[in-house]
């Protein structure tokens, strides 16, 4: 009795598999609509620098000298702030001989730069003439820069 009621169930199935097989080879009906896609977005960050006409940064600018606009519809600014952040960035020196006189001026440069920049920005330091050398490989550590 089990044999034959699984025959009838494989049967039964075997029957029903190509009509299934026929659904799914038929193309999704088409539509004249558009398709509309929409999404919720909670916070946009978008960042900005401000310079003044002689290219120095400005700094002292509240909200309400901002403005922010999608599709010409302005939008409501929500959260505005002023922040320093970590950058990894490439100091590229010229140690050629017309840089001779010049050399400890550029390291104390470099040195200010780096040690007035976030604690958190990583530097690498190459320095070339004829040829460049990777004198420091990316780090935070202000010491290593010292080296």
């Amino acid at each position: 009795m089990l044999l034959r009621n699984n025959l009838y169930v494989a049967a039964v199935f075997l029957l029903l598999m190509p009509a299934a097989w026929r659904a799914q080879d038929k193309p999704a009906a088409k539509t004249d609509e558009t398709p509309i896609f929409s999404t919720d977005t909670r916070l946009v960050i978008l960042p900005a620098v401000v310079q003044d006409r002689a290219g120095h940064l400005v700094t002292n600018l509240g909200q309400d000298a901002f403005q922010v606009f999608e599709n010409n519809q302005r939008q409501a600014i929500k959260v505005f702030k002023r922040e320093d952040v970590p950058v990894s960035l490439g100091l590229i020196i010229d140690s050629s001989g017309s840089m001779r006189d010049k050399r400890d001026k550029v390291e104390s440069a470099a040195l200010t730069l780096v040690k007035d920049s976030n604690r958190q920005d990583e530097v690498f330091v190459v320095n070339f003439n004829d040829e460049a050398y990777l004198d420091q490989d990316f780090t935070s550590d202000i010491q290593q820069m010292q080296k």
